[in-house]
């Protein structure tokens, strides 16, 4: 057989994982947006502003990946949007839920084996991590 002819077969992340991603989005976009409106200080809704445009960014991203190991838009079930309780509840509600996208990301990057879907989940950890360090600004503050 001609190898150059001949891929194996690479395993490719589940797309129903990154649903479990998706499906936060109108829920954690509305919260951020929430928490913009309510901090006190100026440089704080700067950084919610960037937080907002990263993760939005984010879930584009997702749903193109989705899009491209499916060749289908994918179908989610929002999660509702719950407002916080305090300012300081829906900065630790924020700081979870980042822990949560990176965990699964890793988990993801752990059993991508095609090399676009590897670059494309490495640039997401990225984004994440960049994220974190606004977090931890805003977390300070």
């Amino acid at each position: 057989m001609n190898d150059l002819y001949f891929r194996p077969f690479q395993r490719n992340i589940n797309p129903e994982d990154l649903l479990s991603l998706i499906n936060t989005e109108s829920a954690d976009v509305l919260e951020i947006d929430f928490l913009s409106l309510l901090a006190k200080r100026r440089e704080e809704r700067r950084i919610w502003s960037q937080i907002l445009e990263l993760r939005k960014d984010e879930y584009e991203t997702l749903k193109r990946l989705y899009t491209d190991l499916t060749s289908s838009k994918p179908k989610v079930n929002q999660e509702i949007f719950q407002p916080p309780g305090s300012y300081q509840e829906g900065v630790e509600n924020q700081l979870q839920r980042h822990k949560n996208r990176e965990q699964k990301l890793l988990k993801l990057k752990n059993e991508a084996e095609d090399p676009n879907t590897l670059e494309t989940i490495n640039n997401l950890i990225g984004m994440i991590e960049y994220e974190e360090n606004l977090l931890e600004q805003i977390g300070t503050n």
